[in-house]
């Protein structure tokens, strides 16, 4: 028995460490791009956007990929599980919010050339100011990259029986390792293909989840139970929830943050200012 699941536990590891070297070898393919374009004057454009020259369709996939992480994920479920459906805010808000930055931001900013939103921050208060103002902005960061972490370490540990740590750690090396090499252009491309990979497996295990013993029929729930409630004296935090989200999604756009995000430039990668907003209206 004890050899039994030990070469199970083998044969499952086996599938992640798969996709982890597909993933490579696709941010791997993507970094060509940026090399047999030569060398170029502004290297950290380069390198942060891409050159500002990935097409429509490749933003608006890394777009929805940046922000439909396992902590998105992971949490939509949570909370639509444990207060009802009325109380999964994120989606709703975040769409509104990517529909405000393509609204109001995004060509303004990218005709001023700004790699992130401090850089007009610093225009209008100078740098001591926006030094200050990069503080929040990295503690978002840390507590972002922490989310995906520990949904990412909690996911592949369940699958492949190794640690929380181990998981986590290859992981990370991994998406740092492409990211070195190709910058944004490998960023964008090995997006395509998680977002491509996590809606297929999504339905492709929509129809176990309705199989097992513990999902209910929702007819044999009240509405109570799968939509959720919001009583009168709760009205206030939902509304201030939802705006948090909302606005507090604007400078968490693609294109609107510190040096050194992972992804979320992608919006500055237009070559145009109308499809630099219609990066944002698609997704």
């Amino acid at each position: 028995m004890e050899v039994s699941e030990a070469y199970g536990s083998q044969r499952a590891s086996l599938v992640p460490a798969s996709l982890y070297a597909f993933i490579v070898a696709v941010g791997f393919w993507g970094a060509r791009k940026r090399l047999r374009g030569g060398p170029r004057t502004d290297r950290s454009e380069d390198l942060m956007l891409g050159g500002r020259s990935v097409s429509l369709a490749v933003g608006v996939f890394t777009i929805i990929a940046t922000w439909v992480d396992g902590g998105f994920l992971s949490g939509i479920v949570e909370e639509t599980a444990v207060r009802g459906l009325l109380w999964c805010q994120a989606p709703v808000g975040y769409c509104v919010s990517l529909f405000v930055v393509g609204a109001l931001f995004s060509g303004p900013m990218w005709r001023a050339g700004h790699v992130t939103l401090l850089d007009p921050l610093e225009q209008a208060f100078g740098s001591r100011m926006t030094a200050l103002l990069f503080i929040p902005a990295l503690a978002g960061e840390l507590f972002w990259c922490g989310a995906i972490l520990n949904a990412l370490g909690a996911t592949v540990s369940v699958i492949t029986g190794l640690g929380y740590v181990t998981c986590v750690s290859v992981a990370a090396s991994v998406v740092a390792l492409y990211t070195c090499v190709g910058g944004l252009y490998s960023i964008a491309y090995t997006d395509v293909l998680q977002l491509l990979i996590m809606t297929f497996g999504l339905w492709v295990t929509l129809p176990f989840a309705l199989s097992n013993d513990h999902v209910k029929p929702l007819g044999s729930l009240s509405p109570d139970q799968w939509l959720g409630t919001v009583a009168p004296w709760q009205v206030p935090s939902y509304v201030d929830s939802f705006l948090m989200i909302v606005f507090g999604g604007v400078p968490w756009q693609p294109g609107e943050e510190h040096p050194g995000n992972k992804g979320k430039k992608t919006n500055l990668e237009a070559a145009e200012a109308k499809k630099h907003k219609r990066n944002c209206e698609c997704s």
